[in-house]
């Protein structure tokens, strides 16, 4: 939103910014009055700030500044959302004099309109949108720190990091694997424990100096930041927001810092004194001792000896009620006759209330608040950390918010960058990078082409056999696969709600053998083993329902392990070894079979038919698996490629809704309302051409020959004339209706007469009514007589019209007569 010139800001305001009510004015000489008894009784107080000027340097009571106002935003209807809009939308400046109140003050919509304010134009804002959802929100008038007063936060650690947590997904998983017992473990580390002993030694020893030189660097840079007193401290003024319990279900009562937008604990140390705390409605001035600061302040509001208020509806309240009479004390009595006159106004009025406020309703368009930030972005430094925030589609990249921690406390070297992001095509919301591990690790919205949900890798991480973690949303995926894990060497996949009850599936690799000929003949890697882990299938016996199968690619091997039955503590184990002979025949010979049962005398579950069918099953089950496998090999590979191109070809995603950017939806409502606006155009037009319902009867030709033209003139001339005697057969049949009726009343009236029965009352009924006819009778035929002239004028005009209309140009008859016609 573009800022407003000094010099034009009065252009546009209303007039209640440049001048005052009747009631306003009383309200001033009340506050001065009140204020002039204050400073007397509590000399050692400061002036209290019950008056300012505004932007167009008119005084105004501090109350009026505040417009209760509700925005039609979801974020703006909690308190966190407001806090946390004002704090980023408006520009905060330092007053001018640190220890004196502002003698101007902008209304809250200027301030949004300049995006600049201080401390307490900020308040005045916020408290307003507060007060306008439903919170019961106050504006304090204090002193806070110099930190606070100067917005330095370089010391304070960054809300975003106050309450996060940080997990490492790649040792979660290392670790995973490494309790894995089935693993194929690594050879045994022969190497001298001596060596490895001073080795250590070294490296603790080589530990131990850089964190000796770090400490002495952080010692240095915590004493070169090391605040300086303050010889200002608790002076300096300040002003925020005080949101009390009870209102919109808050349940204990906290400040609102509007320069940071941060919920602050009553019991702070960030907050020095409380000079006095206002709203729309009334000023309550502070009676508590604040020399220890306001960790004890007591807000019972309805307790005067805490906290007098200057509007009260009772009349023993306190000063805030008593008018000042003549000689009450001696600086009142040297008062010129016109302020005692004041005064005496002001007294005779008795209690009045806070005016209504003259400042313009908080209003802000959706573009102007999408935007966020002055310039649609901003940049604050914390203790080893910098964040940044961006409006909306003010980033190509869709960013939003950026993150950077920082090693050192001069935010040079960087370890780790958190972005988060909105409206990109490819659904991608948060992005964090570790600086030492190069690890990167992306979170998804719903909606991606490969339901993808969160990605990790590390820095130059290129193709499918790079250590990766990738994990999706269940709903977009027809395998259930719900998180893939791959290592150069290894790939595990796991299953959730499968029907066949499988849930993990591994697969280890060997080296790629480099070979000459086409890419494509080695762009796979070998094989070695491939285990897949079902849960228990309820529907069949334990031992004989498959907890494990291992295919080993190169021996052949096929190893099977059954659930365990019952409180047994070892399972039933298959073991079919690689024919001797043509493996196409799948033929079986118990010397390729080894079998293990718990119960050695049920061996008969394991028949020789059903070890055949079992291992050909298997056969054929271990070539569909190398399928599946480099079906996932090439999904991977086609999921990396994509990536590439979704970050090379980024474009924002609009909604259909958003009339103000999408420009498409934009210029086809826009060509919609136009061909609209041209169809009224156009029907307006005909409603006023007089031929066009008898054009239509023709078709709406473009060129009448003689006998249409001829047509459509008699056509109107016969309309007309219809009009016209249907107009004074009306009126004809009015004037034989009140002729006859006008008969009927006389002869009651003679009827009577002659009968004897008329009273004074009734003669003069009679007379008033008969009266009333004669009036509309005689009414009635000047109307008639008015009419025929007016009916052979209008008739001789349209026949002048008809015979100048070049449509009719074909016409070739005689004129018409007004006597053929009337």
């Amino acid at each position: 939103m573009a800022a407003i010139p000094a010099e034009t800001a009065d252009a546009s305001l209303p007039d209640s910014y440049t001048e005052n009510t009747d009631k306003e004015e009383l309200t001033l000489i009340r506050a001065r009055n009140f204020r002039r008894q204050f400073a007397a009784q509590y000399e050692d107080r400061k002036p209290l700030l019950l008056i300012a000027k505004n932007e167009c340097d008119v005084e105004k009571h501090i109350c009026t500044f505040l417009r209760p106002s509700r925005l039609p935003f979801n974020e703006l209807y909690y308190f966190d959302g407001c806090a946390e809009f004002i704090a980023d939308y408006v520009t905060y400046e330092a007053l001018s004099e640190c220890n004196a109140f502002p003698r101007q003050l902008k209304a809250p919509m200027t301030t949004l309109r300049t995006q600049a304010g201080n401390c307490f134009e900020m308040a005045f804002t916020l408290c307003s949108l507060l007060t306008g959802v439903g919170y019961d929100a106050y504006c304090v008038i204090g002193y806070a720190t110099k930190g606070i007063t100067t917005l330095d936060e370089s010391t304070e650690v960054c809300p975003v990091l106050r309450d996060g947590k940080e997990v490492d997904v790649l040792d979660d998983f290392e670790e995973e694997s490494a309790r894995n017992p089935y693993r194929i473990r690594a050879p045994k580390d022969l190497r001298s424990q001596f060596l490895e002993m001073m080795e250590k030694r070294e490296e603790d020893a080589k530990e131990a100096e850089l964190e000796k030189i770090r400490q002495e660097e952080e010692a240095r840079q915590a004493e070169a930041n090391k605040e300086k007193p303050d010889p200002y401290h608790g002076l300096r003024v300040h002003a925020w927001v005080l949101v009390l319990h009870g209102k919109r279900e808050v349940a204990s009562s906290f400040y609102l810092e509007p320069s940071t937008g941060e919920r602050v604990d009553l019991k702070t140390d960030k907050y020095l004194g409380i000079e006095a705390i206002f709203n729309h409605g009334n000023y309550w001035i502070n009676m508590q001792d604040c020399g220890s600061g306001v960790e004890e302040m007591v807000f019972d509001l309805k307790d005067i000896t805490l906290w007098e208020t200057m509007f009260s509806l009772d009349s023993d309240a306190g000063m805030s009620v008593k008018m000042p009479a003549a000689g009450e004390n001696a600086d009142l009595e040297q008062e010129d006759d016109e302020d005692q006159e004041e005064k005496e106004d002001a007294r005779l009025a008795g209690l009045i209330e806070v005016p209504h406020s003259w400042t313009e309703p908080i209003k802000i368009n959706s573009l102007d608040f999408d935007s966020r930030c002055p310039r649609g972005h901003k940049t604050t430094l914390y203790k080893q950390a910098k964040l940044e925030k961006h409006g909306q589609y003010v980033n190509k990249q869709g960013l939003m918010t950026r993150l950077i921690k920082y090693e050192d406390t001069l935010w040079k070297n960087e370890s780790e960058v958190h972005e988060w992001y909105r409206h990109r095509s490819d659904f991608l919301k948060e992005r964090t990078v570790d600086k030492a591990t190069k690890e990167i690790h992306d979170v998804f919205n719903r909606g991606h082409s490969r339901s993808l949900k969160d990605h990790f890798h590390r820095v130059g991480a290129v193709g499918p056999e790079a250590t990766r973690i990738m994990t999706y949303f269940l709903s977009g995926r027809k395998d259930d696969l719900a998180k893939r894990e791959q290592t150069p060497t290894m790939m595990v996949e796991h299953f959730e709600g499968r029907d066949d009850f499988l849930y993990r599936r591994e697969v280890d690799f060997g080296v790629r053998q480099k070979k000459f000929g086409p890419a494509s003949e080695g762009k796979y890697r070998p094989i070695l083993r491939i285990e897949e882990f079902f849960n228990r299938d309820t529907s069949k016996p334990a031992d004989l329902d498959v907890e494990r199968r291992r295919f080993y690619m190169t021996s052949g091997r096929i190893l099977l392990k059954f659930h365990r039955k019952g409180n047994d503590i070892t399972r039933n184990e298959l073991s079919f070894s690689k024919p001797k002979n043509d493996l196409s025949t799948f033929a079986l010979t118990m010397d390729m079979v080894e079998m293990y049962t718990v119960d050695s005398n049920d061996e008969s579950n394991f028949s020789r038919l059903d070890l055949h069918r079992l291992y050909t099953s298997m056969v054929e089950t271990r070539d569909k698996l190398l399928k599946v496998v480099r079906e996932t090999e090439d999904e991977v590979a086609a999921t990396l490629k994509e990536r590439e191109e979704e970050e090379r070809k980024l474009e924002l995603n609009i909604s259909m809704y958003d009339s103000s950017r999408n420009h498409d939806a934009k210029k086809k409502r826009e060509e919609l309302e136009k061909q609209h606006l041209e169809a009224i155009r156009i029907r307006k037009e005909k409603e006023k051409d007089y031929l066009s319902p008898f054009l239509v009867r023709l078709g709406d030709p473009a060129h009448l020959t003689s006998e249409q033209a001829a047509e459509v003139r008699q056509g109107c001339l016969d309309s007309l004339q219809k009009r016209m005697q249907h107009q004074a057969t009306l009126m004809h049949a009015k004037f034989k209706a009140d002729t006859k009726e006008l008969m009927r009343v006389q002869r009651a009236f003679q009827a009577e007469e002659r009968a004897g029965f008329r009273s004074s009352e009734a003669d003069q009924a009679y007379k008033e009514q008969c009266d009333a006819l004669n009036y509309r009778i005689n009414l009635t035929q000047r109307r008639i007589a008015r009419h025929k002239e007016e009916s052979v004028k209008r008739f001789m005009k349209l026949e002048a019209r008809l015979h100048k209309d070049p449509r009719l140009a074909a016409y070739r008859g005689p004129a018409t007569s007004h006597h053929d016609v009337f």
